[in-house]
């Protein structure tokens, strides 16, 4: 008569969570929590702009307001991280008060990358607010054919 309707829904959620499973390990944080955790800093994604040659990789990261000593980048032979963070402080003194506000913002971004590269010779320059980052690609085996005898 009518179809088993729990059935799909359980085939659903299966689906959804796989989904949602494959987002967050794609920034390789395992959860939400986690990224809105780490440091107490409120994180957002920074603009990256990819270019592929035949050798290497380049991205180029925006990171406005952020110092080179505040910047962290991990490089795996498949994904690359940048963690970065800004500070700022207001105060003012004035007749009757003293204001003072501290807030901290930071960036987070994980990525896999399109091609193996080669961690150990990664080079990176931080400048007005850019890092740049070059990634020599990993050289691919070449497949040889050998003759059975």
């Amino acid at each position: 008569m009518f179809p088993d309707i729990s059935k799909e829904i359980i085939r659903l959620q299966k689906e959804m969570n796989r989904i949602f499973r494959d987002f967050w390990e794609d920034t390789g944080i395992s959860t939400r929590r986690e990224l809105s955790e780490i440091e107490g800093v409120d994180f957002r994604k920074p603009y990256a702009d990819i270019k592929e040659t035949e050798n290497e990789l380049r991205i180029n990261f925006e990171l406005p307001g952020v110092e080179k000593k505040d910047i962290q980048l991990n490089v795996t032979p498949n994904r690359i991280t940048v963690k970065a963070s800004r500070k700022t402080e207001v105060k003012t003194k004035k007749r009757g008060y003293v204001r003072e506000e501290r807030k901290e913002i930071g960036f987070y971004r994980s990525m896999r990358l399109p091609e193996e590269v080669i961690p150990e010779k990664t080079s990176a320059e931080f400048r007005n607010g850019i890092l740049k980052v070059v990634l020599p690609k990993a050289k691919k085996e070449k497949i040889k054919k050998i003759a059975i005898k």
